[in-house]
C-alpha cells in the first residue's frame, strides 16, 4: 500500500511518515543551530561503527551470502524443518534464518529475509512471520561486550544470551500462523564460484555501510534528545513507575541498544534487575536496530507497526525470562 495518494484532491499521508519527517526536521534545525556539536556526534558514531561494529559485523555479513548463495540453507532447513514447522508453522528456510541470525546479529537475519523474500522462498506473510525470531544480536556481543567488558560479569553475560535466545522462540509462538506454510524450498544458487564471491562481498559492503549510517544517525538524535533535556523530561515522568536512573537508561537503550546497556552496567542497581534490563535493551534492539530491521523488512510488505509489535514483545519476554534465571543464579 502506498505511503501518499491522491484523493479528490487531497494527500493522505501515513503517520509513519509524518514521523520520519518531523524526525528529519528536528535533526536538520539542530545541525543548523549547533553545527560542531552535532558533527562531533556524527564523529563519535562513526567512530563506533569503524572501531566496534565494521571488524565485527563484515564478516558476518558476508559469510552468511555467501553459505546462502551456495545453497547450505537447504542442508540446514531439512535438519530444522520439522521441529520449526511444529512449533512456528513456519517454512523449510526458518531454520537456517534463525541460525544465521543467532550466529550473526543484527541485522542478519533481517537482511537474508528480504534475500529469501526475493528468492521467491518466503511469502510476506511467512516473512513477518520469521522475523518474530531471527532478530537476534550475537554471543560476541551478548557475553564478551555487554557480560565481560560493561558488567564484567561472564555468568551474567551467559544469562543474557540464554534469555535473549529462549525469548525469541517464544515471541515465533506468539506470532505463529494457525495455518502451516507450504512445503517446498528452493535455493538461491549460481554455478559460477566468482560470481558468488563477488556478489557476496559487493552485498556485504552496501549492507554494512547502511548498518553505519544508522548508528551515526541515531547517534546524533541521542545526543540531541540529551542536550535539549528529553531524556531529563521521560525520566521524570516516569518517576511514579520506576526509580528515575532506570527509566533513563532504558530511554536511551530504547534509543540505542549499546549505549543504553552501558549505562546499565554503570548504575547501582541489583545485579539480577541490571541482566534483566540488558536483555530487554538488547532484545529490543532500539531504534538503530528497528530502522535497519525496516530497511530491509520493508520490501517484503512488513508493516513497520509489526516490526515494533515483534520487538517490543521480545524485549518484554527477554526481562522476564532472563530476571526469573538470575533469581535462580544470583540469589
Amino acid at each position: 500500500m502506498r505511503a501518499a495518494v491522491f484523493m479528490h484532491g487531497k494527500i493522505k499521508i501515513s503517520p509513519f511518515r509524518i514521523a520520519a519527517l518531523l524526525f528529519c526536521l528536528f535533526l536538520f534545525t539542530l545541525l543548523i543551530i549547533k553545527p560542531q556539536t552535532y558533527i562531533n556526534s556524527a564523529k563519535d558514531g562513526l567512530l563506533l561503527f569503524c572501531v566496534n561494529v565494521l571488524p565485527a559485523l563484515f564478516p558476518f555479513f558476508f559469510l552468511s551470502t555467501f553459505l546462502t548463495k551456495l545453497g547450505a540453507a537447504k542442508y540446514v532447513a531439512r535438519l530444522g524443518e520439522k521441529p520449526f514447522r511444529a512449533l512456528f508453522n513456519a517454512p523449510p528456510a526458518a531454520c537456517y534464518l534463525f541460525l544465521m541470525s543467532v550466529l550473526s546479529g543484527y541485522p542478519v537475519g533481517a537482511k537474508l529475509i528480504l534475500d529469501f523474500y526475493q528468492g521467491g522462498m518466503l511469502s510476506s506473510d511467512e516473512a513477518k512471520r520469521c522475523a518474530a525470531f531471527s532478530s537476534t544480536s550475537n554471543p560476541v556481543f551478548l557475553i564478551g561486550t555487554v557480560g565481560a567488558v560493561m558488567l564484567k560479569d561472564l555468568k551474567l553475560g551467559a544469562v543474557i544470551l540464554v534469555s535473549h535466545y529462549l525469548s525469541a522462540l517464544l515471541n515465533g509462538l506468539i506470532f505463529r500462523a494457525r495455518k502451516p506454510s507450504a512445503g517446498g524450498f528452493a535455493v538461491i544458487f549460481d554455478n559460477a564460484a566468482d560470481d558468488i564471491l563477488y556478489s557476496s562481498i559487493t552485498s556485504a559492503v552496501a549492507s554494512i555501510l547502511a548498518a553505519g549510517g544508522f548508528i551515526t544517525v541515531f547517534n546524533i538524535f541521542h545526543d540531541a534528545l540529551s542536550n535539549c533535556g528529553v531524556i531529563n523530561l521521560f525520566s521524570n515522568a516516569f518517576s511514579w513507575l520506576m526509580p528515575r536512573e532506570i527509566s533513563s537508561v532504558l530511554f536511551s537503550g530504547a534509543i540505542e541498544m549499546t549505549r543504553g546497556c552501558y549505562l546499565v552496567s554503570r548504575a547501582e542497581i541489583w545485579a539480577p534487575l541490571k541482566a534483566a534490563l540488558c536483555a530487554a535493551i538488547v532484545s529490543f534492539g532500539g531504534l538503530t536496530v528497528f530502522a535497519q530491521n525496516y530497511s530491509f523488512l520493508s520490501r517484503c510488505k512488513v508493516k513497520p507497526l509489526i516490526i515494533g509489535l515483534q520487538k517490543l514483545c521480545h524485549s518484554l519476554l527477554a526481562f522476564v525470562v532472563c530476571f526469573l534465571i538470575s533469581l535462580i543464579f544470583f540469589r
